[in-house]
């Protein structure tokens, strides 16, 4: 059995500021992308609001840890995905349009700092097509990170908790418990 970890860290407000200055307008693409994830985002809502509690979600990093999961399934599945996801462009556009729409994220920008950071964290010993690795280091920025997760769980459980820590400058400790 594969064992993939698709992580993302959650888009962070490090710093806030009083002034904003408007972006340059996204591509067709990438409006076309955010479109479909607004319309994924409020269907999920609909899913997750009927519970109790408190709820607290980011529609943004489950779509991209999603994309992510996308770019390496095939046939019924990636129909599925596609579908639920509401991803209308192709995948040749899709990847592209959603590191386009990370890059501008994680820019620079006047009055405050914002970080999406992803990465793969995988079984060591279990093959990946090289294909779905470009994809994911390209237009995610996500790194692989082959570890043992059978054998030395908890000290894998630690590895990634400390790659949280670094990219959310210590804003996120402990994501994962024991």
């Amino acid at each position: 059995m594969r064992t993939l970890l698709l992580m993302m860290v959650p888009p962070l407000f490090l710093q806030a500021g009083a002034t904003y200055s408007q972006p340059p307008g996204p591509s067709p693409d990438q409006a076309e992308l955010v479109n479909g994830s607004n319309t994924f985002a409020v269907e999920l809502y609909g899913q997750l609001a009927g519970e109790t509690g408190n709820l607290f979600f980011s529609p943004a990093s489950i779509s991209t840890a999603l994309g992510m999961a996308y770019a390496g399934a095939a046939g019924g599945t990636a129909a599925e995905m596609r579908k639920a996801l509401q991803f209308s462009l192709p995948p040749d556009r899709l990847h592209p349009a959603m590191g386009a729409l990370l890059n501008s994220l994680n820019a620079s920008h006047p009055g405050y700092q914002l970080r999406v950071a992803d990465a793969l964290w995988a079984q060591k010993g279990e093959a990946f097509l090289p294909a779905y690795l470009a994809i994911t280091s390209a237009h995610y920025g996500a790194g692989f990170h082959p570890v043992d997760f059978a054998k030395v769980s908890e000290e894998v459980r630690r590895t990634i908790n400390q790659w949280v820590e670094r990219q959310t400058e210590d804003k996120i400790k402990d994501l994962l418990q024991p």
